[in-house]
């Protein structure tokens, strides 16, 4: 079995003509939309044996980012002009080419190429591929040269966008308990009381969701 976990850079600053497109950097949200979405992936043990990026600025910034939350070396992602140039059939020939001790390997790019590997190398894709967003494919072979021609089974796809739902949705839930365990609690002495107050229970209740959303998704930006 091999798993190949393709990512699209995250946000980055706007085309300069000052600045060539190879050297853009990654934006403040771009660091932080690819901290997280890394981070839901090594919580869930989605972490890759092999990192392989384009060398564009932007590519391999989000691939330190990548890096840095599953505990990979930084300095052992391998970079490859291809991968910035060469559309998507770089990317099988990188993968076709790997050792295979290696059972999983990510590859960070750019779109169109992202998305169309994505498609050509799984049976079930059909989705927009969004900066900072990951799709992991699993492949039932042994070795990686086996990978072309082959469709693959999507067991991840993640964004941002999804994400940000998923955040908003725990933010409601805690909330809404928070806020019925302090009511039930105050009823039980006094059910006027605890009516009057019910208004203070509801604001420190979504101050208590927020802080807490906020403290188990938190992503730091790396210093670069």
């Amino acid at each position: 079995m091999k798993t190949v976990y393709l990512v699209r850079h995250g946000k980055a600053e706007h085309p300069s003509g000052a600045v060539r497109d190879f050297d853009r950097v990654l934006a403040e949200r771009g660091y932080a939309d690819a901290g997280y979405v890394a981070k839901c992936m090594a919580e869930k043990g989605y972490v890759p044996d092999v990192i392989m990026s384009s060398p564009a600025a932007r590519a391999i910034q989000t691939a330190c980012v990548f890096a840095e939350k599953f505990g990979y070396m930084q300095k052992s992602i391998r970079e490859n002009q291809s991968l910035y140039d060469n559309g998507y059939s770089a990317m099988l020939s990188l993968l076709s080419e790997l050792d295979d001790s290696a059972g999983s390997a990510m590859i960070v790019g750019h779109n169109p190429d992202i998305s169309m590997c994505a498609q050509m190398i799984s049976t079930d894709f059909d989705h927009e591929v969004k900066t900072s967003s990951v799709i992991g494919i699993t492949f039932d072979i042994d070795a990686w040269s086996d990978i072309a021609g082959l469709g693959g089974h999507v067991i991840l796809f993640e964004n941002p966008g999804t994400l940000s739902k998923k955040k908003k949705s725990l933010k409601k839930d805690v909330e809404e308990h928070v806020t019925s365990s302090i009511i039930a609690v105050l009823s039980t002495y006094d059910i006027e009381a605890a009516d009057k107050v019910s208004d203070l229970v509801h604001d420190a209740s979504r101050d208590i969701a927020q802080k807490f959303v906020k403290s188990i998704s938190s992503t730091e930006p790396l210093n670069h």
